[in-house]
């Protein structure tokens, strides 16, 4: 079964606070490795110093390093685990509508004779124009061209039904279906 226009609407808002959580996670484990390096960056400088110092005082001891290397290692593993949080929030998956509910179940069987898009109703969100019945083993292309004749969109150069080369439709407000502009023409002719 379906899902309803509420359950596809209420799932996409889930998607999109679902996309933001995880973006805003995302932001705040990158700023945690963040500083989990400076961190780093600091104790190793510190170790640095302290080792030269103590080199150049030819006192060189196991004792006076010891806690800025424990500091070090410390903090090497919480930039690790770190790091695997992030690769682990970056693999999720957003949540799934429930009852079977496939995005393809929202297509409505029409495409845009302009775009080439698929619809999810009668017509184009973009160019407000009515769209034509896909069967499902036509190709659809993002050529920008369409058959004068049938007014199916064109893949490439030449329309796959009619054999007619395509035309780029300029003005898709005034797109009419061939079907359509005989209507008119037999309508006008009949007053």
């Amino acid at each position: 079964m379906a899902a309803n226009l509420s359950d596809r609407l209420s799932h996409a808002k889930d998607v999109a606070q679902w996309k933001i959580d995880q973006q805003s996670r995302i932001l705040k484990t990158q700023n945690k490795i963040g500083d989990f390096e400076r961190q780093a960056n600091r104790q190793k400088a510190l170790l640095a110093e302290k080792t030269f110092e103590l080199y150049k005082d030819k006192k060189f001891k196991n004792g006076e390093v010891d806690p800025i290397c424990e500091e070090l290692v410390t903090i090497y593993s919480a930039l690790e685990e770190a790091q695997k949080e992030l690769e682990s929030i970056k693999n999720e998956q957003p949540p799934e509508l429930s009852e079977g509910f496939k995005p393809a179940d929202m297509l409505s069987g029409y495409v845009c004779p302009v775009c080439g898009k698929k619809l999810t109703g009668k017509f184009c969100p973009d160019h407000g124009v009515e769209g034509v019945k896909q069967e499902q083993s036509e190709p659809v292309s993002e050529s920008g061209l369409v058959c004068p004749k049938c007014g199916k969109p064109v893949p490439v150069k030449f329309c796959v039904n009619c054999g007619v080369e395509g035309v780029p439709v300029k003005n898709p407000e005034a797109k009419t279906s061939p079907e359509k502009e005989q209507k008119t023409e037999n309508d006008t002719t009949k007053a």
